[in-house]
């Protein structure tokens, strides 16, 4: 199965999930199902969306999304918390996906072979069906969520942002195959050209270009927040950050990540404190980039799923001395005592960069209201999803999803299958790397490992849900 994970398979998984997509002579099946799930944050919503259109390509139906949608998140809020700004994106229907995602349509546009034939997307579906799953969900995942020409722009300001806090572009980094096989099948092609991020038109659409020296070597997605009073199936595993650093220390000494004196670990967090604990936990020749994007905020905890609690950012954690060799890093959760800082004095704090998005798009000349937050956390994830190794947490929608784009986004800047590195600590809930050699990935993207778990090709399954 390792062999189905290379190149040439990626490539021909996404021949094939386009051969489905943009079938539109006599007889093609579309399919267009509507979706609003207000019920599930950023994360969940994708993760529902990917699940249905992964299970339409695999019974050999386009999947249109005219009528998905990315809904305010209403579940134990006081206030709806928005994802796309509806004065900036007045689509019919509001709210549309299309409002930060290229139209499945328009990629097939760009396509050289857009106009499929019926027995073309037969042949592709009964190939999808015996195709590595991971590959499915990530070639699915770069079609429906390559951003659109409004939301393109604002990666490429992020990577540019990365590209001047970490100096001069490196060439420590194998590059993609030229491009080739990165801009099969969208517009949003991630090719190696100049240094940093440009954005280039194609068409009717966008290219964002990334210099693949740029791409960070390491990406962690450490989810705190509410899930730190979550319970039952919405719960997710708690490492403190000392013991997430050691897991870093030991990832990049394996792989080998760089021969450059400079290594990159490029964090996205709901927890403010942890890109500089992270910092003061690894080596000097480890540079913590952390990005910061806006909280969600009016919780009522009314659905029982969590219980309420109040986290502060620089007060959540101990205020005990931190010991050297001793676990730091994490709030109070699950009725344990909060465990110290892993920074405790001024002197350790400047070692992390933040990068705070909402500025950075503001002063680059693209400003970004806070109800577009669904564009700041795809910017991030866009971005993060490029390094060379993803760690995250598999029940948490938003570590799923990473994983997933990971599959695509990071093969186009290293030319290799990403190193996927799961939190959990619940052996039954959490993803290996053994998992995919022996062709096995999530039976249903909203759901991780959480109901489901794993399934090998074709038995990838559409959610039993009505929106």
């Amino acid at each position: 199965m390792l062999r189905e994970l290379d190149g040439s398979h990626s490539r021909a998984v996404m021949n094939a999930v386009m051969a489905v997509s943009c079938c539109s002579g006599a007889g093609c099946r579309i399919g267009a199902p509507r979706i609003r799930w207000w019920k599930g944050a950023f994360g969940s919503q994708l993760n529902t969306i990917l699940a249905v259109a992964i299970s339409s390509l695999l019974n050999g139906t386009a999947f249109s999304t005219s009528r998905t949608s990315l809904v305010p998140f209403e579940q134990d809020r006081r206030r709806p918390q928005p994802y796309v700004d509806r004065k900036r994106c007045r689509t019919v229907p509001s709210l549309a996906a299309d409002c930060l995602f290229e139209p499945v349509k328009q990629a097939c546009r760009h396509r050289a072979a857009a106009a499929g034939t019926v027995e073309g997307q037969v042949a592709a579906a009964a190939f999808l069906r015996s195709a590595h799953p991971y590959l499915v969900a990530s070639a699915t995942s770069r079609l429906l969520f390559a951003p659109n020409a409004w939301l393109a722009p604002r990666v490429a300001i992020l990577a540019r942002k990365l590209n001047v806090s970490w100096g001069e572009a490196r060439a420590d980094r194998p590059h993609a195959s030229s491009g080739r096989e990165a801009s099969q099948g969208t517009a949003f092609a991630l090719q190696p050209e100049g240094a940093g991020y440009r954005v280039q038109p194609e068409g009717a659409g966008y290219r964002v270009q990334p210099e693949s020296s740029w791409a960070p070597h390491i990406a962690v997605h450490i989810r705190r927040g509410d899930k730190l009073t979550a319970q039952g199936k919405e719960a997710i595993s708690m490492p403190p950050t000392s013991a997430i650093a050691q897991r870093i220390r030991a990832l990049a000494d394996m792989h080998r990540l760089s021969t450059s004196p400079l290594r990159t670990v490029l964090v996205m967090s709901d927890d403010a404190d942890v890109p500089r604990d992270l910092a003061a936990e690894l080596p000097a020749n480890m540079q913590v980039v952390g990005l910061e994007i806006p909280r969600m905020e009016n919780a009522t905890f009314g659905s029982g799923r969590h219980v309420a609690v109040t986290v502060r950012p620089g007060t959540s954690t101990s205020v005990v001395a931190h010991q050297a060799g001793q676990p730091c890093g994490l709030p109070s959760y699950a009725g344990r005592p909060a465990l110290p800082r892993c920074v405790t004095g001024a002197s350790g704090e400047p070692r992390a960069t933040i990068i705070d998005l909402p500025f950075t798009f503001a002063t680059e000349g693209a400003p970004t209201s806070s109800d577009d937050l669904g564009a700041m956390l795809h910017a991030a994830l866009w971005v993060m999803a490029s390094a060379h190794v993803v760690m995250a947490s598999s029940a948490s929608n938003m570590g799923a999803l990473l994983f997933t784009l990971a599959g695509s986004v990071s093969r186009s800047s290293w030319g290799t299958t990403p190193i996927l590195v799961d939190n959990e600590e619940k052996a039954k809930l959490r993803l290996q790397m053994s998992d995919l050699a022996a062709g096995r990935y999530y039976c249903r993207q909203d759901w991780g490992t959480r109901r489901y778990g794993l399934c090998t090709a074709g038995q990838q399954g559409r959610p039993a849900k009505v929106w």
